[in-house]
């Protein structure tokens, strides 16, 4: 669901997805796929990011680093075929948008 004020997100461990070629080493460095959600018009914009978890020791906390993947735009019951995952080395997928009920 996509909140017409703030968007939405949804992230997802990249070790979930399934690899381009089974017998290839993991992608070093990313860990989490993130889906950006917003409202777009009467489209979804979807904005891919690759995201890596690491702890500051200066600041004491953990921060995110990202790296944008790509952006799609989508109506209801539309597809979007998440192709930049094989950037990554993992096998592309299909998002659709479909209305709220």
């Amino acid at each position: 669901m996509v909140n017409q004020v703030s968007g939405s997100d949804s992230r997802l461990p990249l070790s979930s997805l399934i690899p381009v070629s089974p017998a290839a080493p993991p992608p070093n460095g990313w860990e989490t796929l993130d889906l950006n959600y917003a409202e777009d018009g009467d489209k979804v914009k979807v904005t891919v990011y690759a995201l890596h978890q690491e702890y500051d020791a200066r600041r004491h906390a953990t921060i995110f680093r990202s790296q944008k993947l790509g952006a799609h735009s989508a109506g209801a019951q539309e597809s979007v075929r998440l192709a930049e995952l094989e950037k990554l080395g993992y096998s592309p997928f299909t998002l659709r948008v479909v209305p709220a009920k």
